[in-house]
């Protein structure tokens, strides 16, 4: 699981691939479409092994790649659709909107996404909380 999270979603939060593309739009859809394919198979995966977390109660690896995939999916990719104008929505609004979104497309996503949020070694190494103290 944490393969499929690091080999087919994390690629496109690393935005030296960007420069293979001719325009910003290009590489835009084609990051869409790649991280869309990705947490829909994260999604069929997650149904067969979630509980709290990806796997079961116990967080694991997957669950360590989870959480910077989907905060990289949102802020830079917009996913999992053209849903908002990031240049209306603030980085909160962005978040509660994508979940409301995300819970219709990928409820497990979503759920085990919530979970990992609440607990504390997500809370202290969030993007944005690090983001936050590198800033300062």
């Amino acid at each position: 699981m944490w393969a499929l999270e690091n080999l087919s979603i994390q690629p496109l939060q690393n935005l030296g691939l960007k420069s293979q593309f001719e325009t910003d739009e290009q590489f835009l859809k084609f990051a869409q479409y790649c991280t869309k394919r990705g947490l829909q198979s994260l999604e069929s995966l997650l149904g067969k092994s979630a509980g709290k977390f990806c796997v079961g109660d116990e967080i694991s690896i997957a669950d360590l790649c989870l959480v910077p995939q989907i905060y990289n999916a949102v802020t830079r990719y917009d996913t999992p659709g053209l849903f908002m104008n990031k240049t209306q929505e603030t980085e909160q609004n962005q978040h509660q909107t994508w979940r409301q979104m995300v819970a219709e497309n990928y409820p497990t996503v979503s759920k085990v996404y919530d979970n990992l949020l609440k607990e504390e070694l997500f809370i202290v190494t969030h993007p944005k909380n690090i983001k936050s103290k590198i800033l300062q």
